[in-house]
């Protein structure tokens, strides 16, 4: 059996991000990579101007196959229940998430290794942690890092070394995909239906496509998802009526509400992206905290003085400090935009909007 330093399960932005900033330094390290097609995640692949930032950090430049057409420069915000809705300007680019995914696990030099495949268990052994995978093989390692998504495995047995269970808030999150009927012009909005979520939606256009989405709590979740998407149909503003969908998307989504919801590991466990809690849960963007946490966890084991979990752990720890007040903020801001009497003022206000054509209702 194989024996790796470190282990990092899940190649997405953050895991990827770590496994290249981390290889070298004699360290050994296995990329455990699950991802695929056909388990690609919800997302509406737009990424934002902090993700930008934090690419532009590491001096890395988007290649132009990951984007996608059209590039869209507003969000039409729209409120089911009182039907205002207005215009903000946002500066994201439209992408192919699981492009944008692959262009950044190629840039993972060939001194890492990358294993195909889904980590089933991890258990505590004296050598460090053994992993399971779904095929049956076995691997051993020193540290493991998981970057595992909302519904970490790693973060879930972190949790259960400590005797302690996971309060992390979590929704489910579930997005269609229908080919354009030509009746719309290109859009990306947010919207807002208490009745059927206590959370939001969204709706993109993208190379031809429309999708739509939301994140909903896990009872019943696809009723409330059906019930809401009709409303919108019904209302004129999705676009969809008679359309069948081509594909349907689902996992679940972190929106951390306490300091405490933020783990960043310890014992040799290291945490990343939303298997750590750093996504916002105002707009559950979590690219820019997937590609940071990396970043930051690769500059941690640089700064130790040895291969120490311990003071690895203190350094990350640190360095992420950051992220978490950054988070509060974002916590804040859900609590002001997920309020309907507050959503409501700032909608009939008009507050920061765009002035375009009919910008009341719907």
């Amino acid at each position: 059996m194989r024996y790796y330093d470190i282990a990092v399960i899940g190649a997405g932005p953050a895991g990827a991000t770590f496994a290249r900033l981390a290889s070298g330094h004699g360290r050994s390290v296995l990329l455990i990579d699950g991802q695929s097609e056909r388990t690609r995640k919800p997302c509406g692949g737009l990424l934002a101007p902090d993700a930008q930032n934090v690419l532009a950090g590491m001096r890395l430049n988007l290649p132009k196959e990951v984007l996608v057409d059209p590039q869209i420069f507003s969000v039409r915000v729209f409120d089911v229940k009182t039907r205002r809705t207005r215009f903000y300007p946002r500066r994201y680019l439209n992408m192919d998430r699981l492009r944008f995914d692959r262009w950044l696990l190629s840039l993972v030099p060939d001194s890492v290794e990358i294993l195909a495949g889904r980590v089933t268990s991890v258990e505590k052994r004296r050598e460090g942690f053994l992993l399971g995978l779904g095929s049956g093989a076995q691997v051993l390692c020193r540290t493991v890092v998981g970057a595992d998504g909302g519904n970490s495995m790693t973060r879930s047995f972190f949790l259960s070394r400590l005797g302690q269970k996971d309060r992390l808030r979590r929704y489910v999150a579930i997005q269609q995909w229908f080919a354009d009927n030509g009746r719309s012009e290109p859009f990306y909005s947010c919207i807002f239906d208490p009745d059927t979520s206590p959370s939001c939606s969204w709706s993109a256009y993208k190379d031809g496509q429309i999708l739509f989405g939301g994140c909903f709590e896990p009872k019943n979740c696809r009723a409330a998802f059906e019930r809401q998407k009709a409303r919108l149909i019904a209302d004129g503003f999705l676009p969809i009526d008679g359309v069948r969908s081509c594909k349907t998307e689902a996992c679940l989504v972190c929106s951390p509400e306490r300091q405490s919801d933020l783990l960043t590991g310890g014992e040799g466990i290291f945490l990343l992206g939303e298997a750590a809690g750093f996504i916002s849960p105002s707009s559950y963007e979590g690219i820019s905290y997937a590609l940071d946490s990396g970043r930051r966890l690769a500059e941690a084991f640089g700064a130790a003085d040895s291969f120490d979990p311990a003071q690895i752990g203190e350094l990350y720890r640190r360095m992420t400090a950051p992220l978490r007040r950054k988070l509060l903020v974002k916590e804040f801001k859900r609590k002001v935009i997920f309020s309907q009497p507050t959503r409501n003022l700032i909608l009939r206000t008009g507050v920061a909007s765009l002035r375009i054509g009919t910008n009341q209702k719907a």
